[in-house]
């Protein structure tokens, strides 16, 4: 029976490298991501900037507490239409690792950010996913919130 090189240790994989893709660079560091927990919270983004991609829809918007935390906050959302409960978490797994990965460098830690995950999502390449994830951020923290960015608010009453 053959033995696997010294090298590398039993069970495939190096401690470290648990979870690990082998296209993801070795210096990238996953840094936890604290995420957004009441419903409140997810329709407040609502009213911030907004940026939308075939992947997923980013909206943000600055925190008025942003004093009481120092890190970024995110929330993600999948819902029903994407697909079944396996397909939606791989899905949340796949942004929420994205998330991980650009936080430090992109995210504003006075911001709230909710990704609305597409379908898309599933099957692209991770690279991709974090490509547009890098772009979309920036793009939101530059915007002004939707009631300064010229979106006009819903007609009210009947129409004249």
């Amino acid at each position: 029976m053959p033995q696997p090189p010294e090298s590398e240790p039993r069970g495939g994989a190096a401690p470290g490298d648990v979870g690990r893709s082998v296209s993801e660079p070795s210096s990238t560091v996953a840094v936890p991501v604290t995420t957004l927990r009441k419903r409140a919270e997810f329709l407040a983004t609502r009213k911030g900037a907004r940026w939308a991609c075939p992947l997923f829809v980013l909206e943000a918007i600055k925190r008025p507490d942003a004093s009481a935390e120092q890190t970024a906050r995110f929330g993600f959302t999948v819902s029903k239409k994407v697909g079944g409960a396996v397909e939606r978490n791989r899905i949340k797994r796949r942004l929420r690792a994205a998330v991980s990965q650009l936080q430090a460098q992109w995210a504003r830690p006075d911001f709230d950010y909710v990704l609305i995950a597409r379908r898309p999502a599933l099957d692209t390449p991770f690279q991709t996913i974090t490509r547009d994830l890098a772009t979309a951020i920036q793009r939101v923290n530059t915007q002004r919130p939707a009631s300064a960015s010229g979106r006009k608010p819903p007609r009210r009453g009947k129409p004249s």
